[in-house]
């Protein structure tokens, strides 16, 4: 395809069975462009629905990570619940004796069920 010149115009001359015809160099040029846009497109289309699977992919991964620890949850804060009303029903005796020495009232009582039941209540 050699190319020419005509009124300041580059042009190809092509030549096919017989038949010659002129075409627009930038016409040659804009449908090469066409071709790499389109093909340019196409691959990142591959890309995309790639980097989409792998996406998901981990999204799944990490919603079955987080179901397999909300199951602990509530097993775990039953044990912390259970060991602090524990040691918080030992810890009473000892405390109220350090405190309040032998004297007992019915107030002491209500202080250290409302004691017990805030500790349960801040560690649950």
């Amino acid at each position: 395809m050699p190319a020419g010149s005509y009124c300041g115009t580059e042009q190809i001359v092509e030549r096919s069975g017989g038949i010659v015809w002129l075409r627009k160099v930038e016409t040659a040029i804009q449908a090469v462009q066409r071709s790499s846009d389109r093909t340019a497109a196409e691959l990142a289309l591959a890309r995309l629905d790639r980097e989409l699977d792998e996406t998901l992919a981990t999204r799944a991964e990490l919603i079955r990570m987080a179901k397999q620890q909300a199951i602990g949850v509530p097993i775990a804060r039953a044990l912390c619940t259970l060991m602090a009303m524990a040691v918080a029903v030992m810890l009473a005796p000892i405390l109220h004796a350090i405190f309040f020495g032998n004297h007992f009232h019915a107030w002491h009582a209500a202080f250290w069920a409302i004691a017990i039941i805030g500790v349960l209540i801040a560690v649950y």
